[in-house]
C-alpha cells in the first residue's frame, strides 16, 4: 500500500530500514494487522488481535530504539500536547569508493535495545483514583461531557505524573465490566505525548467548537513524556480504537478515545463542560 502521493507505507520503510540494522528475519506483521482489524469488537479488541498489534508494536520500539532510525522519524501533525509521526524513508547510503582491505575488521556486534512491556488497554493504566481526588491534583480544572445523555459520571478515574498531571476519565460499557466505553484523557500544557501511526491515511484533520482537531483511526501506539528533549519513560500503550485529539482555549489537551463514528466523538468533545 502506498502513501498519500507515492510516499512509502510504514511497513515499507519499517522493512527498508530494518534491512540496514542486524535483526533477524521479521514476518509480515503489518498485513496481519490490517487483516484482523475488521475483527475487532466494541471496546478492546479479541486477544488474537490484540496479541498481533503488540507484536508490530515491539518491533517498532525496537527500531525506534535505533539513533539513526530515530532520526527518520518525522512529525506530520501537532495538536496541543500530541504530536503524530510516522517513521520517513531513511536515505540510501553510497556504496564506498575506497579499496577493501586485506584484512578487514568484523562488524561491530548488533547491539540488543530493551523494549518497554505495552499497555494493552485504558485500564491498564496505574495512579487509579476518585474523580475528586484527581480534581485535588490537577493543577486546571476538569471537564465532562454531557453527551450522551445516559453517560453519567465516569466509572473509573486515573491520575499520573508525566512531568505535569494527567487525568484519565474512563466510562465502562454497561453491557461489558471489562470494556471500556469512552476514554478521555485531560492533558496539561507541561505534558509532551506521541503516536506512531502506519500512514497519512488513518488521519483526517476536523475541528472541534471550531478549533483545529484530528481525527486517528485504528491500531497505533502512544506515549509520553514530561519535556520535548527528554527520552520516553513510561511503556507505550497500544490503542486499537478511533482517537478524536484537540486542545481548548485554556491550552488543555483532550484526546477521546472511542469505537463511535466521528460525528458522534464530535458530539461528545462538544459537550465537554
Amino acid at each position: 500500500m502506498k502513501g498519500r502521493r507515492g510516499q512509502p507505507s510504514l511497513e515499507e520503510q519499517l522493512r527498508a530500514a530494518a534491512e540496514a540494522f542486524p535483526y533477524p528475519p521479521t514476518p509480515d506483521i503489518a498485513r496481519a494487522v490490517r487483516g484482523h482489524v475488521s475483527t475487532t469488537v466494541r471496546g478492546r479488541a479479541r486477544p488474537q488481535l490484540r496479541w498481533t498489534v503488540a507484536a508490530l508494536l515491539l518491533f517498532l520500539l525496537s527500531l525506534l530504539a535505533v539513533p539513526q532510525v530515530r532520526a527518520g522519524i518525522g512529525a506530520l501533525f501537532r495538536v496541543g500536547a500530541i504530536e503524530v509521526v510516522i517513521p520517513t524513508p531513511l536515505p540510501t547510503a553510497l556504496p564506498s569508493q575506497e579499496p577493501a582491505a586485506e584484512n578487514p575488521s568484523p562488524p561491530p556486534a548488533a547491539t540488543r535495545h530493551s523494549t518497554p512491556t505495552p499497555l494493552f488497554s485504558v485500564l491498564d493504566l496505574a495512579g487509579e483514583t476518585t474523580f475528586a481526588e484527581a480534581g485535588r491534583q490537577a493543577n486546571f480544572p476538569l471537564r465532562l461531557p454531557t453527551y450522551p445523555k445516559d453517560l453519567g459520571p465516569p466509572d473509573r478515574v486515573f491520575v499520573q505524573d508525566l512531568g505535569g498531571p494527567a487525568v484519565i476519565l474512563v466510562w465502562m460499557d454497561p453491557g461489558h465490566a471489562d470494556q471500556a466505553r469512552i476514554s478521555l484523557h485531560q492533558l496539561g500544557n507541561d505534558i509532551f505525548g506521541e503516536k506512531t501511526v502506519e500512514s497519512r491515511e488513518v488521519l483526517e484533520e476536523t475541528t472541534v467548537n471550531n478549533r483545529p482537531a484530528l481525527w486517528v483511526r485504528g491500531p497505533h501506539f502512544l506515549r509520553f513524556k514530561g519535556r520535548p528533549d527528554d527520552d520516553f519513560p513510561e511503556p507505550a500503550r497500544l490503542v486499537d480504537g478511533n482517537v478524536l485529539i484537540w486542545e481548548d482555549e485554556d491550552g488543555i489537551t483532550f484526546r477521546l478515545e472511542t469505537t463511535a463514528s466521528l460525528e458522534e466523538a464530535r458530539r461528545i468533545a462538544e459537550s465537554v463542560r
